[in-house]
């Protein structure tokens, strides 16, 4: 199994997530930070360990996808880091 590293990524989701944070967090999305650009665009960064890139956006995705919010697309991926 690959070691864990942490990886850093940002989705766009479907609408602002404040009314949400506390489903958030408890569907495990404690290791984002949930925001809205200066565009109006709702977002979340994540920083989340896990053994690939893969598998963190996609539990970051289950885990959003738990409340009303929906992943629209992907905004940027970071390199991973220990």
């Amino acid at each position: 199994m690959p070691p864990m590293v942490r990886h850093k990524f940002t989705l766009i989701l479907d609408q602002d997530p404040e009314p949400f944070l506390d489903q958030l967090t408890e569907a495990g999305c404690g290791d984002a930070l949930f925001r809205v650009s200066e565009d109006g665009e709702p977002f979340a960064q994540f920083y989340r360990k896990a053994p690939t890139l893969v598998r963190a956006m996609a539990t970051a995705v289950r885990e959003i996808e738990k409340t009303e919010l929906r992943v629209v697309r992907i905004a940027g991926v970071a390199l991973p880091t220990n």
